[in-house]
């Protein structure tokens, strides 16, 4: 059974996640690793998910980890080996888009923005068409954004607090 349509399947999977990042801690690109494994069919089933992080301190944005549905056919194997599941995913396309990207910041103060200001910022420079955005604290008083599109929007609006509470995680999968 999909685990979009077993909630409790889908909290067991994810409890599974931080030991999974201990695990494999020392792989080189976790963050693209754990990024498809969340957009993968059998967890929030996206099309696409871009992870940046907004550093206020040195008002810049910087891309970390992109990906497309097309980059994790077999979820499956994303964990069985995990150095070349991370390396296949380093290297695909729309990865490299979002990783290249740097920017001056437009959100020096997240608080005063709307989430729609940020779902446009998503829109005009990743290439979504309906994002769908989570944004959280995390250390040294950066704060993380993900950007994300769903294949079923009315599955992932469901799902969505547990997306929100999956997707800081990422904060601890790069230095």
């Amino acid at each position: 059974m999909d685990n979009l349509q077993n909630p409790y399947g889908l909290v067991s999977e994810l409890l599974q996640l931080p030991k999974q990042i201990l695990k494999h801690i020392h792989t080189h690109n976790l963050t693209d690793l754990l990024l498809g494994h969340l957009a993968s069919e059998n967890y929030f089933n996206l099309k696409k998910a871009a992870y940046l992080l907004n550093n206020p301190e040195f008002n810049c944005v910087k891309g970390l980890s992109g990906i497309e549905d097309h980059d994790i056919k077999d979820w499956k194997k994303l964990w069985e080996d995990p150095a070349e599941s991370a390396k296949r995913l380093a290297n695909s396309s729309y990865n490299q888009k979002i990783k290249s990207f740097a920017s001056a910041s437009p959100f020096a103060d997240l608080g005063a923005h709307r989430p729609e200001e940020l779902v446009e910022y998503a829109k005009q420079n990743f290439a979504f068409n309906n994002p769908v955005f989570i944004g959280w604290h995390g250390k040294h008083g950066n704060y993380g954004l993900f950007f994300c599109e769903p294949r079923n929007p009315q599955a992932l609006a469901e799902q969505l607090s547990l997306l929100e509470h999956a997707t800081p995680l990422l904060s601890i999968t790069h230095s």
